[in-house]
């Protein structure tokens, strides 16, 4: 069995050394994929993919993480051209990854959601392009013979599908805690860098149907104080204090 995670690099704000400062992590909603298809390659035998489009080269250092989460194979599309590019472009840009896989894929994990991007239909549009079967908001899945049973909840009840293999996952955005688990590092842990020249695109085929026309961070970099104290009383009275010589 052949399993790729879809996994994309995300700014996080964290506060450090007093201090609100943005750093750069995995889609901590990716991880569940990671862990999803370890747990099935340990039963059943064979490799895991982890997929990545970089806008930035240094983002792969972040990357080479998924190894220590026993992954085989980490493949990385890297070009300027890769950059900004709109739901559209990137379902073209990831098909042509699958596509170009070493090996033939039998079930491509997406993390439903994204703290930076949350219209969650990109594996819709992969799976068009692909032509083929989509499961989505999957709470859990299972492996049966050489199908795919999924679990997905609703507000008043509970889905199963099925569906035979390759198939495209969109596991429900749930958080999942890395210490609960012991992962046995690959061998292998190899390294793919794919180019627009290598994946067979142009330019005018990633072009953006949307212009994108400026970004803004919300919170940037700025100074933070912990205020401590006995009581709500004593916390107000600094607090005002601080006020008053901002003032």
């Amino acid at each position: 069995m052949r399993i790729a995670v879809l996994v994309k690099i995300i700014k996080k704000l964290n506060f450090k050394d007093g201090m609100l400062k943005q750093e750069k992590v995995i889609n901590p909603y990716d991880l569940r994929g990671i862990i999803v298809a370890y747990l099935l390659i340990r039963k059943f035998g064979g490799e895991t993919f982890v997929i990545s489009i970089c806008e930035e080269k240094e983002d792969i250092e972040i990357l080479k993480q998924v190894y220590e989460w026993g992954v085989d194979n980490l493949i990385v599309a890297h070009d300027a051209l890769f950059k900004d590019l709109d739901t559209i472009a990137k379902s073209k840009l990831i098909s042509a990854i699958i596509k170009k896989a070493p090996k033939s894929l039998d079930i491509i994990l997406f993390g439903q959601y994204s703290p930076d991007d949350t219209d969650g239909i990109l594996s819709l549009f992969v799976a068009e392009k692909l032509n083929l079967p989509h499961l989505y908001g999957v709470r859990r899945f299972w492996v049966e013979d050489s199908k795919v049973v999924s679990e997905t909840f609703t507000n008043n009840e509970i889905i199963y599908n099925e569906v035979r293999m390759p198939v495209v996952v969109a596991l429900e955005p749930i958080i999942t805690d890395f210490s609960k688990y012991k992962f046995t590092i690959s061998s292998k842990k190899s390294l793919l860098i794919w180019d627009s020249k290598f994946l067979g695109l142009k330019p005018e085929e990633l072009k953006p149907k949307v212009k994108l026309t400026g970004k803004r961070i919300v919170v940037e970099q700025r100074n933070a104080q912990i205020i401590l104290g006995q009581n709500y009383k004593e916390i107000a009275a600094k607090l005002a204090n601080i006020i008053n010589k901002i003032r």
